[in-house]
């Protein structure tokens, strides 16, 4: 060994010496040249000196990191454990597997990204109001698209009369969600163009009502639908609410319908596996009864006991006085006829409407009373929390790398946070970084992955 090593090494065992523990159970002592070493149960081994009897470096000294990193590169970034095991060839470390962990990490800025943990999510919010409070079904909506789906246009062939071929075109499925009732209505587009979008909003409302509030991502289209609504609405536009760029589980009301509807469709249009072409009017036939299943989806839990009522379902706030999915033929005249114990509907008058207006009402009231009593009770218990995180919350000119899905973590950009935006309960949320090109975006904090350290960000 050479001797400015042995030099430094004594300085350092001297500036950071050992306790009284450390003595007792690592037999520590003085070799001829004055170095601290370790005793072990292996001397009678054949083993080498330096290997029986290692090296003392204290966990404290920074010569103990720079040994670690050292020995890290020669061995071609080696895990901290195998890096451990090669130093204890020569040296001890005490906690050396703790310490080696840290000093890599510390150390090696190229091992720090494919080691770091993203930042926590801050603890759940409160549910919005539209989600929580009775209101009109489809008033407060989340607007999501799914495809898509490939399905065949005929179209006739010139000059051969009566030959019909079939074009394959992509067709995405629009999907709005009540955020209170959890009901769902399915259009089909055949593209994402503003124009098409504008048919689908049209229909939409003309169904169900102008929606107060939009819940959504950030599709083109969605953004160029609240610019337009926002400069030729006649009437009071909707008010959108736009999602962090990347952070699907902000918009879990809807996303977890778009997974129910792509498992209909796998088992219904292509036995297991999409895409699958068909006709225009079977998938628009078949999108209709996918509706109707997921809106007869039970929202509260089923009874044991066969006395207690059926749960809710949000079918039950759009047809309140009963949904029977059973085509039922009406009898002919002859059969009325021959049919003693046939009683005809009565009719219409001020009596018998104000008779169905008021079992109508009180159908609709005892729905709604179900829902605050079992629904929305529920959905306080419905937790998750990540464990895989780094257990700080960013800081303003934090250099972190970005998450990308589509990439290896080798090929992440790398950015620097400008701005940190907070919750209500002033907990980090969102973050705008920017990039190497100069580029800026929003980024959800649990995407970012910190490179630098707490003590590395305190000496800036």
């Amino acid at each position: 060994m050479q001797q400015s090593l042995k030099r430094i090494i004594r300085s350092e065992q001297t500036t950071h010496p050992y306790t009284e523990q450390e003595k007792e159970y690592l037999g520590i002592y003085n070799d001829s040249e004055e170095i601290l070493r370790c005793k072990g149960r292996l001397g009678k081994s054949n083993l080498t000196l330096e290997t029986k009897e290692p090296i003392f470096l204290p966990s404290r000294s920074y010569l103990t990191c720079l040994i670690i990193y050292e020995t890290h590169l020669l061995n071609n970034h080696a895990s901290p454990l195998l890096t451990l095991s090669i130093i204890r060839k020569q040296f001890w470390i005490p906690s050396g597997r703790r310490i080696s962990e840290k000093s890599i990490h510390k150390c090696c800025l190229s091992c720090r990204k494919y080691t770091a943990k993203p930042f926590d999510l801050p603890p759940f919010p409160q549910f919005p109001t539209d989600r929580i409070e009775q209101s009109l079904p489809f008033s407060a909506v989340g607007l999501d698209f799914c495809g898509p789906l490939y399905i065949k246009t005929p179209f006739l062939v010139p000059k051969q009369k009566k030959t019909t071929q079939f074009d394959v075109k992509k067709y995405w499925i629009t999907l709005w969600v009540c955020l209170a009732t959890r009901a769902i209505s399915l259009d089909l587009i055949p593209d994402l163009t503003l124009d098409s979008f504008s048919l689908a909003f049209r229909g939409q409302t003309a169904k169900h009502g102008l929606p107060k509030t939009i819940y959504c991502d950030n599709a083109p289209t969605f953004i160029a639908t609240k610019s337009f609504l926002s400069n030729h609405a006649q009437i009071s536009p909707p008010k959108w609410h736009f999602r962090t760029p990347g952070a699907a589980w902000k918009g879990g009301h809807y996303e977890r319908i778009v997974a129910l509807i792509k498992g209909h469709l796998k088992r219904t249009l292509a036995g297991g596996a999409i895409p699958r072409t068909f006709l225009f009017h079977e998938v628009s036939t078949i999108l209709l009864e996918i509706e109707l299943v997921i809106n007869s989806r039970p929202i509260t839990a089923d009874s044991a006991n066969p006395s207690d009522p059926r749960p809710l379902c949000p079918l039950d706030f759009l047809k309140p006085c009963g949904h029977n999915t059973t085509l039922q033929i009406l009898p002919s005249s002859e059969e009325k006829a021959d049919d003693p114990d046939y009683t005809p509907f009565p009719l219409s008058n001020q009596q018998s409407l104000s008779i169905l207006w008021e079992k109508l009402s009180n159908r609709t009231k005892a729905f709604w009373s179900r829902w605050k009593k079992d629904y929305i009770l529920s959905l306080r218990e419905r937790h998750k929390k990540l464990n895989s995180i780094t257990q700080r919350w960013p800081i303003t000119n934090e250099l972190v790398i970005v998450y990308n899905e589509s990439t290896p973590r080798s090929n992440w950009s790398l950015a620097v946070i400008k701005k940190i935006f907070y919750t209500e309960d002033n907990f980090p949320n969102t973050a705008q970084i920017k990039f190497l090109n100069g580029n800026v975006s929003l980024r959800s904090v649990h995407h970012l992955y910190p490179l630098e350290t707490a003590d590395e960000i305190k000496q800036k």
